[in-house]
This record gives C-alpha cells, sequence and structure tokens, in this order.
C-alpha cells in the first residue's frame, strides 16, 4: 500500500508540474485574491426605466489598484448603465454602449481581465481609483475603514421592459494583460 501511494504521489506531482508549465507558458497567469477582496457582485430580472435593476456594493480603495468594471446588459434591448454613490459626492455616470464608452485599449484588455459585454449596444464603464484624492496615500492599510464608500450600478432598457443583468467586478491584473491604468481613466472620484 505504501509503494502505490508513494507512485500515485509521483504521478499527481508531475501532472501538476506539467499542467503548471503548460499554462503559464501558453496562457495568462491570474492572480488570487485575498478573502477581503471584492470579486464581483451581480443582479438579475426584469426591469424598465422606472424600475431599474440595481447592484451595490463597498469599494475600498486601498484594493481597487487595477479598477472596477460595471456592466449592464439586457436580453432583446439598448442597455443602459447608471453609476451613482451611496456616501461620497462624487460624479454619477451614465453607459450607453460599452464600444463607444470603453477606450480602444480597454476594450481590448477586457476579455483577458474579465470577459466582454454579450451585446455591442450593453453598457459598460471601468473606473479606477485616484491616488491623489486619499491622504496619506494609499495601499498602506493605515485607515483603511474611513475611506470605503457604497456605489450602485443602475441597469434598464432603454426603453420597455427586458431581462436585464448588472455587475459590478474587480478587475485582475492578468499576466499576459498587462496594467488596467490606461489613459485616458475614468475615476471614481472626479
Amino acid at each position: 500500500m505504501k509503494a502505490f501511494k508513494t507512485r500515485l504521489l509521483v504521478a499527481v506531482t508531475a501532472l501538476s508540474i506539467a499542467q503548471t508549465t503548460g499554462a503559464t507558458s501558453a496562457s495568462c497567469v491570474i492572480p488570487l485574491f485575498s478573502e477581503s477582496a471584492m470579486l464581483n457582485v451581480s443582479s438579475a430580472g426584469w426591469s424598465s426605466q422606472a424600475e431599474p435593476l440595481i447592484a451595490c456594493t463597498v469599494i475600498n480603495p486601498d484594493m481597487g489598484a487595477q479598477g472596477f468594471a460595471f456592466l449592464s446588459e439586457t436580453t432583446t434591448e439598448d442597455a443602459v448603465l447608471e453609476i451613482k454613490y451611496v456616501d461620497k459626492p462624487f460624479p454619477q455616470r451614465i453607459a450607453d454602449n460599452w464600444k463607444t464608452d470603453l477606450s480602444a485599449a480597454q476594450q481590448q484588455k477586457l476579455p483577458n481581465n474579465l470577459r466582454v459585454p454579450a451585446r455591442d449596444t450593453d453598457a459598460a464603464l471601468v473606473l479606477h481609483i485616484d491616488p491623489t484624492y486619499y491622504d496619506p496615500p494609499l495601499f498602506n492599510h493605515a485607515n483603511s475603514a474611513s475611506r470605503r464608500y457604497g456605489v450602485c450600478a443602475y441597469g434598464y432598457p432603454k426603453s420597455g421592459r427586458a431581462w436585464t443583468s448588472v455587475s459590478i467586478s474587480t478587475l485582475r491584473m492578468v499576466t499576459c494583460a498587462g496594467d488596467w491604468n490606461l489613459a485616458p481613466a475614468l475615476y471614481f472620484e472626479r
């Protein structure tokens, strides 16, 4: 029995090394997040302009170095996305078609870091944290809790009623995709 376990362990180890080598040389490497980092908040259901679908989360600027993607998608209609804040006077954002609201560079990076919206008429925005807004500087975690703020994404069709999904996702730093801090960047704070 001991010999069998040893051979099994050697086989599993060799297979893991082969898969890891293949995965890192032929594809992207996606790092893991800590348990406290928000990955995705989403909601789906029927909506209209009078009754939008809403997804909300708390943004922690100390953990948002790569930015956040906001998506509003509908199955049959042209989707609209509105971003509003719960407790900060940051500017509201409204998006219509993701191919016009995202820069060409962001459009190219989106498939490697998350995914592209299902239809050209779906809405998406990528927002970043403005590190110049915070004192003391970000990422030192000295006063992390006081910097957090609530943000909500409202999704609905331009007209009528449609099945809608709204999501807020943390963008990951993917080795083959590069950094998300692309000019011109949209910031939560300004």
